[in-house]
């Protein structure tokens, strides 16, 4: 078998995310997720003390893995290790105690379990008083303890499981673009729980493939990253069942080189034991695959996210925000970013802001050089927006300029500027989507040039691309929808400005002829260029065009401030834990 391998960068890739993503956009900002990062310990004045918290097993070949596991962290505290149940003197209590006899009075748990999202979990939170009640009616020993307790979250979808999955990929891989992998999880059949899992896992399996692609080298380009639970809710989820994932990643392609099948299955499991070692197994027979029983606890990653979840619950490290735009060759467009990006820096005062163009830009404003600039202010995480209108092959050539940056200072200005612990990472948001505050800047810019919305149809004008048409269709069928819902006009549609494909601008305006139209071009700044090209293309009909754009115009810079609102959402994503 070919054998290929990440190429391991110096330090640790770290990048917190979240799966709760909030439902509006009023809700909690950014500052305010950083802040709630920030412990009581460092203000409590007492000793810091860590627990970790494992399920425990009657098997002693489990237990023992993740005792090696604890042993290779590597913190500046005491830390101890309980299990939940099945290990005599090893309780969760034991290991406070251990903890308080040291003196300790503030302690930080780390729940050693792939989910958050468990009934364990709430017995853990019972067991160390952080609730009242159980989930069940087992009876649980409270730990007797006045030391402060605070508990993080599990595995979940962090980026450091991700890279671990990676890994063992990127060792099994022969044929990438022909292999599907699948990545196996215990699951639950507790209809909320199953829910929040799944969110985990789709994020878990992107990750992965964006690892692979972007961090391997060579690059490796799956065909696909699936995911199924041995015990899930079959009744919500029937397509997560092992059955149904296998059989259909073998139906998807053909026979890797090596001859054993194109689907790669990777346990999501601390540690190995009989779920490993025979219940997967089992489950896999009669079909064609390649399975790695390795687990979590055998590689040196889980040690780091342990110590990486002390270092993000007591509030170290510092994030970046690296606003991205395509650059012009019009000074004005560099400007009205650069007032966008103030707007920005006003309401997440806690971290600092960048600038970058795509194109056009000065060394200082390019993409390497806008990360630089973050790095010397001291951040270690860039969270990278970009504000292009639409996915297209700009926007992807920008995602990837970022992670070739990453890629060149991990490998040198990394090893002198990061603690070890930490590591520089970046993660790509964007590009600008359906968001309601996208929704509402178009409704406003409709609303400038309007006289009586509720006699008028509004028509957007999005850009179009011929490369990834039907998302560009589906994020305009959305922003559709949602301006309807709060909109007084008469009706709302959309055509694409430069897309030759249906529907584009002029069947939409010809389609609203006897009703009054609005135009509002969906685009960052309104040009001569943008002004002209609608002219020529609805030639001949009635319509009023508001070309203004989310900028403006060059000599009469309007940036939306529901831009800058947006960019602070999406950095509130990346934060919130």
């Amino acid at each position: 078998m070919k054998t290929m391998s990440i190429r391991l960068i110096a330090i640790v890739l770290v990048i917190v995310l979240s799966i709760t993503w909030p439902a509006l956009a009023e809700g909690e900002g950014a500052n305010e997720a950083m802040d709630k990062a920030v412990s009581a310990f460092e203000k409590s004045g007492g000793e810091l003390g860590v627990l970790v918290v494992a399920h425990g097993s009657d098997e002693d070949l489990w237990c023992q893995q993740v005792r090696q596991v604890v042993a290779n962290v590597s913190l500046p505290y005491p830390v101890e290790l309980g299990f939940l149940e099945f290990v005599p003197n090893e309780s969760i209590d034991d290991a406070v105690e251990r903890l308080e006899s040291q003196g300790i009075r503030d302690i930080i748990a780390i729940p050693l379990f792939v989910s958050s999202y468990s009934s364990h979990i709430q017995e853990i939170e019972y067991v160390l008083r952080l609730r009242e009640t159980l989930p069940s009616g087992e009876d649980l020993a409270r730990v007797n303890t006045t030391a402060n307790i605070t508990m993080t979250r599990a595995l979940d979808d962090h980026s450091l499981v991700a890279y671990i999955l990676a890994d063992w990929v990127s060792q099994m891989s022969s044929d990438p673009s022909n292999e599907t992998v699948v990545i196996l999880s215990h699951g639950t059949d507790e209809e909320g729980d199953i829910r929040s899992q799944v969110c985990c896992q789709n994020w878990l399996a992107e990750e992965v493939k964006s690892y692979l692609r972007y961090w391997a080298s060579p690059s490796i380009k799956l065909r696909d990253v699936k995911y199924a639970f041995i015990h899930g809710n079959q009744t919500l989820y029937p397509d997560l069942t092992v059955e149904s994932v296998m059989r259909n990643a073998s139906k998807a392609g053909g026979s890797s080189e090596d001859g054993n099948g194109g689907v790669i299955v990777l346990p999501l499991m601390v540690a190995g034991g009989s779920i490993t070692d025979s219940q997967i197994p089992k489950l896999l027979e009669g079909y064609s695959c390649r399975y790695d029983r390795a687990t979590l606890a055998s590689h040196p990653n889980l040690a780091r996210w342990i110590e990486n979840r002390v270092r993000c619950e007591i509030g170290e490290g510092m994030g970046g925000v690296l606003i991205i735009d395509h650059g012009s060759s019009d000074p004005k467009r560099a400007e009205a970013v650069r007032e966008l990006a103030g707007q920005v820096n006003q309401m997440l005062s806690s971290m600092p802001v960048a600038v970058a163009f795509a194109e056009n830009a000065a060394e200082e404003e390019t993409i390497p050089g806008g990360i630089a600039r973050l790095l010397d202010q001291g951040a270690r995480r860039i969270i990278a927006v970009t504000l292009f209108t639409g996915n297209t092959v700009d926007h992807e050539e920008a995602r990837d300029e970022v992670y070739s940056a990453m890629q060149s200072i991990n490998q040198t200005k990394i090893l002198i500027t990061a603690p070890l612990y930490e590591g520089i990472c970046a993660e790509v948001k964007g590009p600008i989507d359906d968001h309601l505050l996208i929704a509402d800047l178009i409704l406003d810019r409709a609303r400038e040039v309007s006289i009586d919305a509720t006699n008028e149809t509004l028509i957007l004008a999005p850009w179009g691309s011929s490369t990834y048409f039907e998302e560009s269709e589906l994020l305009a069928k959305s922003l559709v929808e949602r301006i309807k819902a709060s909109s007084e006009f008469k009706d709302v549609g959309f055509g694409f400005m430069e897309y030759q494909g249906s529907p584009n601008i002029r069947e939409a305006v010809e389609k609203a002829q006897g009703e009054a139209v609005i135009v509002v071009t969906v685009n960052s700044m309104g040009t001569k260029y943008v002004d002209d090209l609608i002219a020529e293309r609805l030639e001949g009909l009635n319509y009023t065009h508001n070309g203004k754009g989310f900028y403006g115009y060059s000599e009469n810079l309007d940036p939306h401030p529901n831009i800058a609102r947006w960019i602070e959402y999406k950095v509130a994503e990346e934060v919130r834990a």
